[in-house]
């Protein structure tokens, strides 16, 4: 078996655009599991201006943190209902009553600043103040006082927070934050400000990386994953701060430069033995110097993007590619080819459909992806019968639009996706195989998060085949159905699936014998793993392993129009760890076969 062919690759991983994960911390884990690729699809949409984007907070609300009622959630309950009521299998009230308390505990409508726990609190009071702003009509009050004649530091602590990231920004477009200051009396020893800035989780323990802008002592405030920045600030005046935190980070590479986003910022005041502490904060602003320039800012924000990766990927010896998740234009879709400019939103007033974002992706000659195809049933309590409903109505639209063209469609999920098992992925995929829509599956982690889905979970990868590592020999074969997926962590070998004639995964075979024969050939496995056969969606038989390698075959008569096989393996726990594309074939000559997936003569 050539060792060389099929590369391993990550191919929904989200990065320094989106709160939580680093490049440099996906590309650490990769190196430890031996993957070869990983391809960033972070949102499209966060790589410039959001159409809801948060530049700040001005203290002049009625209060500090500002909540509303989603009204949205209202109108996906009742359209869920009368879903199933159409379908004589309706919701009942208690799972109604649970899906809108799973959807407004994530999709209620905040901003603002709230407070935070700290490890030794001090004496904490907040208000809203008038006639001192420093501009506008209000300021905030904070004031604390540490209990007790301890040497030790207490705290008061208010954070930054939107729900849906939407004050959140990558480093890469040239961040800097405002915020205007009043000290009620002159820093001493025993008085400090912290404005601490949050990033990106950074390897090798994916903490969050920090800098920290300190008025007063700095003693015992820089670590491994922080930067210490010293402040200046007059007592009895306003003094407007400027955080310049992209400059920052570049000039501390240790945080990982500029491979961060903006997550949040904290207001910390700090006193020791039993001091107290008044300070006025008035207009917070973010300011995005790159991102916020509609002309440069989507294209700009990847360009960069792909640069510092493949420095990094250089370091941790893996080949990056920066696309895109498009996630502002219908249901989320991966663009992989780095080719295919990102749509600029703000250009068109954010008004982009489902089928513009398809036709700008053919129009540049890309391939795209169905992601996650159960997710517009997210939150939602459903019983057996109420999801096999779901399942026919994603197919019979997936029918209709003949998957709108997608090349791939994500499937591999063994803990689920959205409340849907595996099993319901692979009953989608195969229903569309039985129909003659011939598309590529894979699984992924859709990982966020450096720290978690790279061990277990949904953490797979996908086995690319390419003459050489290159992207259009990899989009060639994601294309064509050439790859298997799988769980990187417990298969380290190769997997060969082919006919008795040559013909590899993903081919559409034109039958013309009244026979054929498919082989698997697995190395590396382990003594109760399983192989599960499925011709036309249906298992066909059970292979139990009880060697390090697997060599099977499978016959298959031509009776019908059109046939498939593909196969599943199962660890010795029974979790789905390996998924084949499938192999076709067809007998009928109305049943269309496209040019990249028609099988060469052998």
């Amino acid at each position: 078996m050539d060792e060389e062919k099929y590369y391993s690759a990550h191919l929904h991983m989200h990065s320094c655009h989106e709160g939580v994960a680093s490049m440099k911390g996906h590309m650490y884990m990769a190196r430890q599991l031996g993957v070869d690729i990983i391809w960033f699809t972070d949102h499209d949409t966060r790589m410039g201006l959001l159409r809801t984007y948060v530049d700040g907070f001005s203290f002049d609300d009625e209060d500090l943190f500002i909540a509303r009622e989603n009204k949205e959630i209202e109108k996906i309950l009742r359209d869920r209902a009368k879903f199933m009521e159409g379908r004589g299998l309706p919701l009942s009230q208690e799972s109604i009553e649970k899906s809108r308390k799973l959807m407004t505990a994530n999709s209620t409508i905040r901003c603002g600043w709230q407070k935070k726990d700290a490890k030794n609190p001090a004496t904490t009071t907040l208000k809203l103040i008038k006639d001192r702003a420093y501009k506008g009509e209000q300021c905030l009050n904070m004031k604390i006082e540490s209990k007790g004649d301890s040497n030790s530091w207490q705290s008061g602590i208010i954070d930054f927070f939107t729900n849906g990231k939407r004050h959140q920004s990558s480093l890469l477009g040239d961040i800097q934050l405002k915020l205007a200051c009043f000290l009620e009396a002159p820093i001493n020893e025993d008085t400090r400000v912290i404005l601490e800035v949050t990033l990106s989780e950074q390897p090798p323990e994916h903490k969050k990386a920090k800098l920290k802008y300190v008025i007063g002592d700095t003693k015992g405030l820089e670590d491994e994953y922080s930067a210490v920045i010293k402040l200046d600030a007059l007592p009895g005046a306003w003094n407007e701060l400027s955080l310049d935190i992209t400059k920052d980070a570049k000039n501390h590479p240790k945080i990982g430069g500029i491979d961060n986003v903006f997550d949040t910022i904290s207001i910390i005041l700090q006193t020791r033995n039993g001091k107290k502490m008044s300070c006025l904060f008035d207009d917070f602003r973010i300011i995005k110097e790159i991102e916020d320039d509609p002309n440069t800012g989507f294209e700009e924000s990847r360009r960069r993007q792909q640069e510092l990766a493949d420095v990094l990927g250089k370091e941790y010896g893996v080949i990056p590619f920066v696309a895109t998740e498009v996630s502002g234009a219908g249901y989320h879709k991966n663009s992989f080819c780095s080719y295919v400019p990102i749509i600029n939103y703000y250009e068109r007033d954010y008004n982009i459909t489902n089928e513009d974002a398809i036709a700008w992706i053919k129009k540049h000659n890309g391939i795209f992806s169905k992601n996650h195809p159960f997710s517009a049933w997210n939150r939602s309590i459903l019983t057996k019968e109420q999801q096999d409903a779901v399942l026919d109505n994603i197919f019979n639209e997936c029918i209709t639009t003949r998957c709108d063209g997608a090349d791939m469609i994500e499937i591999g999920f063994p803990e689920g996706r959205y409340g849907f098992s595996l099993d319901y992925h692979l009953r989608l995929w195969d229903r569309l195989s039985k129909n003659g829509i011939f598309i590529t599956g894979y699984g992924c982690s859709d990982n966020h998060s450096n720290s978690g889905k790279w061990l277990d979970g949904n953490n797979f990868v996908a086995w690319i085949y390419a003459k050489e590592l290159k992207e259009e020999y990899l989009i060639e074969s994601m294309a064509s159905g050439n790859l298997y997926t799988g769980d990187p962590v417990k298969f380290k070998g190769q997997l060969r699936f082919n006919t008795d004639d040559g013909h590899n995964m993903g081919e559409v075979i034109k039958a013309d014998k009244p026979k054929y024969t498919t082989y698997l050939n697995i190395t590396k496995t382990k003594p109760g793993w399983s192989v599960k056969w499925i011709v036309d969606g249906e298992l066909a038989r059970i292979d139990e392993l009880k060697e390090d390698f697997y060599k099977g075959q499978l016959s298959i008569e031509m009776a019908k129009p059109l046939h498939f096989v593909r196969a599943e393996i199962y660890d010795d726990t029974g979790r789905c760890i390996i998924l084949t594309n499938p192999i076709y074939f067809v007998t009928d000559d109305n049943i269309h076969i496209p040019a990249n997936r028609k099988a060469l003569d052998i």
